[in-house]
């Protein structure tokens, strides 16, 4: 996981399966604590699990 900020931005990019998913938020209201884990839950879901079917 990697961690990059810019005045009150803040992104994290992960490895999620064979891709890298970026979680972005303004800080504050969301703070570096929920970005991390969010990014270390992260999981690939196959296109089915969106659509319910």
């Amino acid at each position: 996981m990697w961690r990059w900020s810019r005045y009150q931005y803040v992104e994290y990019f992960t490895r999620v399966g064979d891709a890298v998913a970026v979680i972005e938020a303004r800080t504050p209201p969301v703070s570096d604590a929920v970005l991390r884990e969010l990014a270390v839950t992260m999981r690939v879901r196959t296109p089915p699990y969106f659509s319910g079917g």
